[in-house]
């Protein structure tokens, strides 16, 4: 408990100096959220939440926030996605930051905001673009887990999508008495916002079924949308003719 509390006036004083951007604090960081009683974490998280996006840019740093986002308050959560508005698509396509965005909406109950700060900015279009805004997103190794993660079935994560590393970070949140630190049934969340993303992903694989089918990453999120909407399939057979 010593060394733990020690640790964390240290990352206290990297913040004030605001030093939290470089990687050996994001590695101190992580290894505390690792190490630290689920209580600890939350009441480092205040602190540590509008710093997001300076602290997902390294592997370590990424997980820290995945840590933090389990075991936030509801207000807590929100900030990080504040704190992401904007940066959605870049931080879902970057090669650390990703897994960030994922246990962000996997924890938060509240789904609208999850829609207003996380998912709006995927479906929005970008310039005079004929690909659809999510096809970036499918066709991407990363990003495209965040559609898997929606379209499998239940609310566990599909474990033949993600690798060992990012299923240990996605395990389901409990407190030092077992329970989950969301309320929201799981496969509620869930459900609540891939109907947000409903029309836009059945649009966009309709739209792009050929670059999708024989693609290494896009070709799963199409073959999910067709077995999770019968709707898909007419489209996308005449689409293929």
């Amino acid at each position: 408990d010593g060394i733990l509390k020690h640790v964390e006036t240290v990352i206290d004083k990297c913040m004030e100096k605001k030093l939290i951007a470089f990687a050996y604090v994001q590695d101190l960081l992580c290894q505390y959220t690792l190490s630290a009683s689920p209580s600890a974490i939350t009441e480092l998280s205040s602190s540590v939440v509008d710093y997001t996006l300076d602290v997902i840019t390294t592997r370590p740093g990424a997980k820290a926030i995945c840590q933090i986002a389990s075991h936030s308050s509801a207000k807590e959560r929100k900030r990080i996605m504040k704190t992401l508005k904007g940066y959605t698509r870049s931080s879902l396509l970057h090669r650390d930051a990703y897994i960030a965005i994922i246990r962000s909406i996997q924890v938060t109950d509240d789904t609208v905001t999850v829609q207003k700060m996380i998912l709006n900015e995927l479906v929005k279009s970008e310039g005079q673009s004929d690909e659809h805004p999510l096809l970036e997103i499918a066709k991407d190794a990363n990003a495209s887990k965040l559609l898997l993660f929606l379209l499998s079935p239940g609310g566990d994560v599909p474990q033949q999508y993600f690798d060992p590393w990012e299923c240990d970070i996605l395990a389901p949140a409990v407190n030092e008495k077992g329970e989950p630190t969301s309320r929201k049934n799981p496969e509620t969340r869930k459900s609540e916002l891939l109907q947000f993303l409903r029309d836009d992903i059945i649009k966009m694989v309709t739209q792009h079924a050929g670059d999708l089918i024989g693609h290494k990453f896009g070709g799963k999120v199409l073959e999910n949308a067709v077995s999770k909407w019968d709707e898909c399939v007419a489209p996308i057979m005449a689409a293929l003719e």
